[in-house]
């Protein structure tokens, strides 16, 4: 059980370092270029470890093929177009602790596309995020990095939108007739985004220089792709094998907390005390609602116990 953890733990951190890399990647290189590269390199990857593993790839039906399709645009596609262009204009302290409104825009979109019940604890935890996320917002309007204010707002709305894709994305996978494994759904989805990226890396190829682009880049330009899309992906998909879900929740809390760490050691970012405010505002509230949820299970279990 513990090396699952640490499986688990590894893949936080591994996801929580995207947003500094990305930043330290967009210095020189394209936008779309850097999302292809990410994509292409994960699905290579990814490919070659089921391969190893001799495991079976298969998707399934039309309907099916119409929900990959839409995960992939809005997951992957908005995502990585919102995010990246977002965090040219934050800092990346700021980028991260809005990140950690997922769980909060996850239950939201729950609500508003599945009509699925909002409790006491995730009306709690979405409003804990938002105020937290004004917070930050408010820390991070010193202009810190050059930026006018009104780039700033936007920077950070962008960031918001992305989050509200990445929650689309997840609740999406809620529609396949046919559930895929966590690996095989990474290929194929990786592999829609290469495509969808493609037209877009094309048009870039004559307007930078890769020459230009200094070794470590191309290094974070591989870790992006290997590592934060690819190997994370295998780890947590090993991890959740043991570790309960509700546990394993717990563990994003570890994403933000890496990328503000690293945004303060690698980007030279300041941590004001509006960004520790916002940032425990909004994880207070998602580990909540996760202890919450997971006190509820264990009464569920008792109640069937005592009624076997």
């Amino acid at each position: 059980m513990t090396g699952a953890y640490v499986r688990m733990a590894l893949a936080m951190l591994l996801v929580g370092s995207y947003l500094v890399a990305s930043k330290i990647i967009l210095q020189f290189v394209p936008l779309f270029t850097a999302a292809f590269a990410r994509q292409a390199l994960a699905f290579v990857a990814l490919a070659g470890w089921l391969a190893w593993k001799r495991a079976p790839v298969s998707i399934g039906g039309g309907r099916d093929r119409w929900v990959l399709l839409m995960q992939a645009f809005v997951g992957v596609f908005l995502y990585s177009v919102l995010s990246l262009y977002g965090v040219q204009w934050i800092s990346g302290v700021a980028a991260n602790v809005l990140m950690a409104l997922t769980p909060a825009a996850v239950g939201l979109v729950g609500l508003l596309l599945f009509r699925e019940r909002m409790g006491s604890a995730e009306s709690l935890c979405l409003v804990l995020a938002v105020c937290g996320a004004v917070i930050t917002q408010l820390g991070d309007e010193s202009g810190q990095l050059g930026g006018s204010t009104f780039k700033i707002w936007l920077g950070a709305g962008l960031i918001v939108l992305s989050v509200f894709s990445e929650a689309v994305f997840l609740t999406f996978g809620k529609m396949l007739r046919q559930p895929l494994p966590s690996t095989v759904l990474s290929l194929v989805l990786t592999l829609l985004g290469s495509l969808m990226f493609l037209p877009f890396m094309l048009y870039e190829v004559p307007h930078w220089r890769a020459s230009t682009v200094p070794w470590y880049v191309w290094g974070l330009m591989l870790y992006s792709g290997v590592a934060i899309t690819a190997l994370a992906v295998v780890l947590m998909n090993s991890a959740m094998k043991v570790v309960p879900t509700t546990s394993a929740a717990v563990f994003t809390a570890l994403i933000p907390l890496s990328g503000v760490g690293l945004s303060v050691l690698l980007l030279g970012d300041a941590l004001r005390f509006q960004h520790v405010l916002g940032a425990a505002l909004v994880l207070g509230g998602m580990l909540f609602s996760v202890l919450r949820q997971q006190s509820r299970q264990g009464q569920a279990r008792s109640m069937e116990g005592g009624g076997a």
